[in-house]
This record gives C-alpha cells, sequence and structure tokens, in this order.
C-alpha cells in the first residue's frame, strides 16, 4: 500500500520526477496527452529483436543488414546471436505488457514478483541515480544507499526487509521498474517529466534497460542450416531451451516474429534449421508477420535473392501495423548512415609488439595459434589442380579431433593484394589507429583484441578486411555517400537498387569480382572513402571450414587436412585465387595460423569414449605405412570386382559404413578408416567409392588404400582414364549386389562428401537403382530410399 498523506514522509527529486514521467505515461496511453516522440521510445512499438544463428557468418551479417535497414526507418534494434537470447527477451520480462502500452492497469502477482526483482537488482546503479538525479552527487555510498532504498519503499515495491537481497548490477533498471509500476501520483508538479528525462531516454544504457523488461515489437531470427539440417552451435542452446518449453503452448502468445532461413538446395534437408525455428515459435504462441523466407546459396543472386523480397515484405508489413508518430520520418535516402566504428589515429604506438605474430598456443576467442607441420603436393605435378596436404600441431588444443570434425582456420589476405588495395585507396600502410564501436551495443564478436588496442592499416588490411570477396549491394551503397561523379553515382544506386541485380550479377557475382577490382574501375570514389566506413564497406575475413583428413589415434597431436588450391579463370584478364588455400599454399613449416575445430556435418558410428579398445589391435600410424609385400590380389585393382559374398553378418556393434567420395571430399572418410583401423575396428565392412580424373594425376592416397586391403574395400572411378567416362555413380550401380544386402541387412550408413553441383543428384539416383535391384519395384525402391535408407544417408557437399 501507498502510505497515507498524513504520515508519508516528504518525496525526493527522484521519487518526484519518476512519478511525474509515470502520470505522463497514463496520459499519453489514454490518449489524454498527444504522444512525444520519447514516449514513443519507452513503448515497444518501435523495437526489433534481431537474432541469428551462424556457422560461417553470413547469417551474421544478413542480421547485422537487418538492424541497418531497421535503423532507416527509425526501428530501434538490438543483433544477438540465439544462444545468448532468453524468453523475457522475446516476451518482455512483464507479459502483462503485451498489450502494448505501459503503464498496465494492473500487474499480476507473477510480475509484481519479477518487477522487485529487478528493483532489488538495480538499486546499486549509482550512475543512472546520479543522472536522473544531481541531488545525489557528492552523497556517500552509504547515504545514497539509504535513499535510494527508502525512495523504493515511499513507492511501495519493496520493504527494508528485502535489503538483504540487494545485488550489485551494471543494467540500468531501475527506471523502467518504477515507470511500469502502477501507482496513482502522489505529488503534483508543473512542467513535464519527459522534458526533464529525455537525456535519459536518449541514453543507451538506460533504453537498454527498458528493452530489458519490455516485449518487443517483432523477433527477427536469420536461422542458417549446417551439414544434415543441423544447427549452427550458437542456435542449439536457445533452440533446445525453447523446445523444453513446448508444453506451455501460450508461453509466446502475443508475441510477433518472422524467420529468415539461409540454405543449400543441394542438401536433402534444405533449411532444415530456420523452418524448426518457425515451427517451434508458432508452437510456442508466437504469431508471423509472415511467412519463412527460404534463401538459397545455389540461385545465380545468392541468398540475396530471397533475402531482398523478403526483407521488403517485412518493412511494409511493420510500418503498416506500427506507423512513426506524425512528426517523425523514415530516414531519408540521401542520408548517410553513422559508421560502425569510430577510428583513433595514434601517434605513438609499440609497433614492435604490434609486428609479432601470434606465438604457438596464443589464444583469440575460439581460436588458438598452431604451428604449420608439413605442407606437400599430393597431386601429380603437371595436374590442373594443385592439391596439398597441409598438416597442423594441434597438441597444445585441449579437444581432440574425432572423424567428421572439421578445422575452421583463419586466412590472411597475400602480400601483393594487401599492396594493390593500399595503392588504390591511397592509405599509409604503417599508419596506426584503433577502433571504437560508435554504438554501445555495436556487435564486437568478430572484431580481434589488435584491433582494439592498436595497430597498423597494413596489418588490418592483411587479417580483418575481406578485400578479396565478391561486393554486395550494401558496398554500392554506401559508395554512392563518397563518390564525386555523378555518372559512378547513378552506377552504384543501380547496383543497389532491386531492379539492378542482374547487372550487378553480370558485373561482380559472373566474373567474380573483387572489391579490389571494383574500387579500381571507379577512380572518383576510391580514394574518397572515410577510412572509418571501410569497416562498414568492406566485410571482415571469414575463418574457412576444412574437413579434418586424419584421426586423432593414428596420429597424435596433429591434424591434416586436404586442401585444392583455388586458382581458376573467368572472362577477367587475371585468374581468381582463393583467400585461404593460395595463403596457405605460401607458407612454410613453422609458420603459425590460428585454429580451432568443431563439430562437422558427418556423424560417424563409433564406439563411445569410455569403451577402451582391444589393446593389440592399436596401432600406430608408423606401422599402418610401414611397406609391406602384397600379392596380387591386395591390390587395389583386385577390389576392384564384385564381393564374392552376398550375405553379410557380423557380431560387432559397428555397422557397415559406405563412403562415396569424388576427389577432395575423401578428407573425412580418411580420417574415420584411420581411426577405426587404429582401434582395431575392423570386423565391420568399410567400403570406399572414390573418383577423380586419372590414376596417375590425383588419385589420392593410393598407397595408405592399398596397405588397408583387406580391412578397407575400395571401387575407383577414374573418369578420364578412358573413352567413355566414369564416375562413382557408374560403380555403385555396378556393386549393387554387393551393397543391396548391406543396406537391407545389416543397416549400412552412407555417406558422400563433395562438390554440390551434379554429384549429389546423380550419387541419389544410383542409391535407388540399387534399391531398385533389391526391392524388384521402382515404387517401393522410392519409398525404401526415403523412409529407410535416406535416415542413414548423410551428405556434405560444398559449392
Amino acid at each position: 500500500m501507498v502510505p497515507s498523506a498524513s504520515n508519508k514522509p516528504s518525496l525526493s527529486r527522484l521519487e518526484v520526477n519518476f512519478l511525474r514521467v509515470f502520470r505522463e505515461t497514463q496520459q499519453m496511453a489514454s490518449g489524454a496527452k498527444p504522444r512525444s516522440w520519447s514516449f514513443e521510445k519507452l513503448l515497444r512499438c518501435r523495437r526489433l529483436v534481431v537474432l541469428y544463428g551462424s556457422e560461417t557468418g553470413t547469417a551474421q551479417q544478413v542480421a547485422e543488414r537487418v538492424v541497418r535497414e531497421a535503423h532507416r526507418r527509425r526501428f530501434t534494434s538490438v543483433v544477438l546471436e540465439m544462444n545468448s537470447a532468453d524468453v523475457d527477451l522475446l516476451r518482455g520480462a512483464f507479459p502483462d505488457l503485451q498489450a502494448g502500452l505501459l503503464p498496465p492497469a494492473c500487474l499480476s502477482d507473477a510480475s509484481k514478483q519479477r518487477l522487485n526483482e529487478i528493483v532489488l537488482s538495480a538499486v546499486k546503479d549509482k550512475s543512472l541515480i546520479q543522472k536522473v538525479s544531481p541531488a545525489f552527487d557528492g552523497a556517500s555510498a552509504a547515504q545514497t544507499d539509504s535513499r535510494i532504498m527508502s525512495s523504493v519503499e515511499h513507492l511501495n515495491l519493496v520493504s527494508s526487509d528485502d535489503n538483504s537481497a540487494m545485488v550489485p548490477t551494471t543494467t540500468a533498471r531501475i527506471l523502467p521498474v518504477l515507470t511500469c509500476n502502477a501507482l496513482e501520483p502522489t505529488e503534483n508538479s508543473q512542467g513535464s517529466g519527459f522534458d526533464e528525462f529525455n537525456d535519459v531516454f536518449e541514453n543507451n544504457s538506460v533504453m537498454d534497460a527498458l528493452y530489458s523488461v519490455l516485449p518487443p515489437l517483432c523477433v527477427v531470427c536469420v536461422a542458417a542450416t549446417t551439414g544434415q539440417g543441423d544447427d549452427p552451435e550458437n542456435m542449439k542452446k536457445f533452440f533446445e531451451n525453447l523446445w523444453n518449453l513446448r508444453s506451455d503452448r501460450q508461453l509466446l502468445r502475443g508475441v510477433n516474429f518472422g524467420v529468415l532461413a539461409l540454405g543449400d538446395s543441394s542438401y536433402q534437408k534444405f533449411n532444415y534449421s530456420g523452418k524448426r525455428m518457425n515451427n517451434l515459435l508458432r508452437l510456442l504462441g508466437a504469431q508471423p508477420v509472415l511467412p519463412i523466407g527460404l534463401a538459397d546459396d545455389q540461385h545465380d543472386l545468392g541468398p540475396d535473392f530471397v533475402v531482398d523480397s523478403w526483407l521488403a515484405q517485412l518493412w511494409q508489413k511493420l510500418e503498416e501495423l506500427y506507423p512513426l508518430p506524425e512528426d517523425v520520418a523514415p530516414m531519408a535516402s540521401h542520408e548517410l548512415p553513422p559508421p560502425r566504428f569510430k577510428v583513433e589515429f595514434l601517434d605513438e604506438f609499440d609497433s614492435e609488439t604490434s609486428a609479432v605474430d601470434e606465438p604457438v598456443g596464443y589464444v583469440q576467442g575460439n581460436f588458438t595459434s598452431c604451428s604449420l607441420t608439413k605442407i606437400e603436393r599430393v597431386s601429380a605435378p603437371g595436374h590442373f589442380q594443385n592439391v596439398q596436404l597441409v598438416e597442423f600441431d594441434v597438441s597444445h588444443m585441449e579437444y581432440k579431433h574425432k572423424p567428421g570434425d572439421v578445422l575452421m582456420i583463419k586466412p590472411e589476405n597475400l602480400s601483393s593484394h594487401v599492396q594493390e588495395f593500399l595503392d588504390v585507396i591511397g592509405l599509409d600502410r604503417s599508419r596506426k589507429f584503433r577502433v571504437r564501436p560508435s554504438e554501445p551495443n555495436t556487435n564486437v564478436s568478430d572484431v580481434p583484441p589488435w584491433l582494439l588496442s592498436g595497430c597498423t592499416i597494413k596489418k588490418c588490411v592483411t587479417k580483418y578486411l575481406d578485400i578479396m570477396s565478391v561486393p554486395k549491394r550494401y558496398f554500392f551503397e554506401l559508395l554512392s555517400f563518397f563518390t564525386t561523379d555523378e555518372m559512378e553515382k547513378e552506377k552504384f544506386l543501380e547496383f543497389a537498387s532491386s531492379v539492378g541485380q542482374q547487372e550487378l550479377y553480370d558485373y561482380c557475382n559472373r566474373p567474380k569480382r573483387s572489391i579490389v577490382e571494383v574500387l579500381a574501375d571507379f577512380p572518383h570514389v576510391n580514394k574518397n572513402i572515410p577510412f572509418e566506413y571501410l569497416f562498414d564497406v568492406i566485410p571482415s575475413l571469414k575463418p574457412r571450414a576444412y574437413s579434418i583428413a586424419s584421426s586423432s589415434a593414428l596420429i597424435p597431436g596433429k591434424a591434416q587436412i586436404l586442401m585444392a588450391v583455388v586458382n581458376y579463370r573467368t572472362n577477367l584478364r587475371r585468374p581468381r585465387l582463393g583467400v585461404c588455400s593460395n595463403w596457405l599454399a605460401a607458407l612454410r613449416p613453422q609458420d603459425t595460423v590460428l585454429l580451432s575445430i568443431k563439430k562437422g556435418s558427418l556423424r560417424f558410428t563409433l564406439p563411445s569414449e569410455n569403451v577402451t579398445p582391444v589393446p593389440q589391435n592399436h596401432q600406430t600410424y608408423e606401422q599402418v605405412t610401414a611397406p609391406q609385400t602384397c600379392s596380387p590380389r591386395d591390390g587395389v585393382q583386385a577390389l576392384e570386382g564384385a564381393h564374392e559374398e552376398e550375405n553379410f553378418t557380423t557380431s560387432s556393434s559397428l555397422p557397415p559404413v559406405i563412403m562415396i567420395a569424388p576427389g577432395t571430399g575423401v578428407a573425412p572418410f580418411r580420417s574415420y578408416i584411420q581411426e577405426r583401423i587404429a582401434l582395431g575396428l575392423t570386423s565391420a565392412p568399410m567400403i570406399l567409392f572414390f573418383g577423380c580424373r586419372g590414376k596417375n594425376t590425383d588419385f589420392f592416397f593410393e598407397e595408405e588404400w592399398r596397405r588397408y586391403h583387406p580391412s578397407l574395400e575400395l571401387y575407383t572411378a577414374f573418369s578420364r582414364d578412358q573413352e567413355d567416362k566414369i564416375y562413382v555413380q557408374h560403380r555403385i550401380r555396378e556393386q549393387a549386389q554387393r551393397l543391396w544386402p548391406l543396406i537391407h541387412q545389416a543397416d549400412a550408413q552412407v555417406f558422400l562428401a563433395g562438390n554440390a553441383k551434379r554429384i549429389p543428384i546423380d550419387v541419389h539416383e544410383a542409391l535407388t537403382d540399387v534399391c531398385k535391384f533389391g526391392l524388384c519395384d521402382d515404387k517401393l525402391a522410392d519409398v525404401y530410399m526415403k523412409n529407410s535408407l535416406g535416415k542413414r544417408y548423410q551428405t556434405e557437399t560444398w559449392a
């Protein structure tokens, strides 16, 4: 109860101002007083929450684009990875407020309890209290604590008995708590509480505090799909938490949402993560503002083809539902948005410290600096494709990789490309600077610490800016602000528009024209880009993923990858060079590389970690690769014929495994085969279909496969060694009699790794033909392929 007027002590300025704001929110909510812009910002109706689940960084980039476009339309947005979000972020700390206006006429008991908890955790925030009420300036800590607690008690939120529960916090939450409380004003004051609090509303930390308890207008989820329909790592916990609450079908009642899914249609479970998230949010009572967007990497224009139209529909819908106040307009198209970072150039700098590469064992986020121990070419010297076996020392990393795991590598730009870029834009490579986020809620998860503390321009361009990437629409939108030539400006605006996407594709995407080359083509803009805007114009270098091609059980402390050095031509004069592969190929042993290990999309069946393999069967890499004398039938050619036995039974707990690997797709299978050999798990069949151009050009690990016989059955397809091209799908059909009993009777697992163009389709058709061979019925074979074998068939493909 509010203390009666007879025994109520006088109120502090803090309390008077809070009550004044409260009274005005009531008047504005009821229409008795015109709504101010500060009031509109206080409401949930201009706030978006943008969440992303990203494996390679693409979903994060799209989420940041959503925030940029929201900013232009005067929405206030927060962007987070999904695992950083909880239910309260989606629906607000007070579900009572889901009607959209505050303060409510009343709060439920649960909300009152939650409100008290927030107050108790917020009263220690001196910076906010002193900003709201200068009367606290100069007060001792004890005096401030006593006065704040007294103020809270006067407002009848908590009693002094709860004082022991107070905990410090850095989140400024006391303002929304007190303005949300449904109390009658107890003092009459002249003037506007919003006038006095306007600077507080404009303060980002205060607005963040408001957003922490108020429900958003809409939750936008950008969800990528990896591998076999898997969620990205930074999305799994969020989905699991929501899934565990699925019994409450009204949990997210009143929450508006939209899901934009990013995927690759060459995979069987296209956009599976996004579809699951969309279905789960609906199951929990949330309402979609528009249908799910299904972006496809395989489209000529990439995912932007769907992203562009989906976002246009989103803004149209949200602006219809929640129009701006009459006196507020969206940001004009000619208005330059603020940069992501502020730049401070440094006069003095510890150049010696900054020039040293990360030593072995240095940790940056999830990445560890490891030394390169071996790099050797495994394709023939005259072969058009340079394929390298690269080995790293990962002995000081805590996690031991398993078959199917992926090595994430942070690449650098080639020195020649760095120098070309610096020449084009006219920057001094030795100039030193550091960056600071322009806004407190700017996402800096991908920003290395040395960029925040200080570095040279050369180091930044070498290690951070993706200068060789193909530019996207936003790149040209920003360039239009900086060019001094009207014709260039017109061309940039055309590329940035929805109607100019075919022209953009022909100019950039089709020939794979890089940012460096585009800037060189437009002389009136390349030297006029403000340095702080380079971090908006040019994306950051993203880690590259390579399947690990070795077993930690067979080769302890080492991780190997099979890497094709990307070098091809388009209609441009210069060959296109892969950033990571060409940089790695130029390294020498003992050079350091930032690495991390993550789960891949292929899930191989192996004994659990607490199962100890038979010691006498364990082999080392030296034992496995030791020279052996082979009879003619031990050779590879002897393995290319049909197996004599048609039926298979085994006491092994492992199922038979059929692996299909064109080219460098053999990498994860080598890791799995080595693991099985090293642990002595050889009773269940391992069958490998390997395809390449020629036996003498790119038959990777030929001698190694030979030594694994008879534990490994190998069937090869050399496409260019005869007049009629032979591919892995032909060998699969030839071995239908061998494969069908393993698939049907022994529940064999089937894996494919390789290029995403035609291979997945051709292999799927070949496996369907194997099912037709066994079932003698086309329709039954299609059903079996979908409902039975399809559940044991995993693919890992790339464009």
